[in-house]
């Protein structure tokens, strides 16, 4: 009994660490990507700012022609990463929960087979001293 729940301990300590390595991992994920977002942001804030100077600047239709394009070409650019990085956080997510499923699925089967174990190794000490006792009052 106290060797099931040491073992007990063990695996709940064992739980414990995954949980906080994977919320760990997930706030990095995050981290990594709120900064892309924001550098993905200033780039383009920059390339806003330098278009509009150009604009000032020259009067050309040509020069604000190609303007227009880059700018169309950043934005669908932006949008199409931060779609991308989303994506990438959403499959991110679901293999996490995927793998804790497995873990905690594996976890309740690690212990109910130690149950399982426990219960027979208990019935089978106690019809050794039911042998034992009935040999005894056999001999007497």
């Amino acid at each position: 009994m106290v060797e099931y729940i040491q073992n007990l301990i063990i695996i709940i300590i064992i739980i414990i660490i995954i949980i906080i390595i994977i919320i760990i991992i997930i706030i990095i994920i995050i981290i990594i990507i709120i900064i892309i977002i924001i550098i993905i942001i200033i780039i383009t804030i920059i390339i806003i700012i330098i278009i509009i100077i150009i604009i000032i600047s020259s009067s050309s239709i040509i020069i604000i022609i190609i303007i227009i394009i880059v700018v169309v070409v950043v934005v669908v650019v932006v949008v199409v990463v931060i779609i991308i990085i989303i994506i990438i956080i959403i499959i991110i997510i679901i293999i996490i929960i995927i793998i804790n499923l497995i873990f905690f699925i594996i976890i309740i089967i690690a212990i109910t087979i130690t149950i399982i174990i426990l219960i027979s190794s208990s019935s089978s000490r106690s019809s050794k001293n039911s042998d034992i006792n009935s040999r005894n009052n056999n001999s007497a």
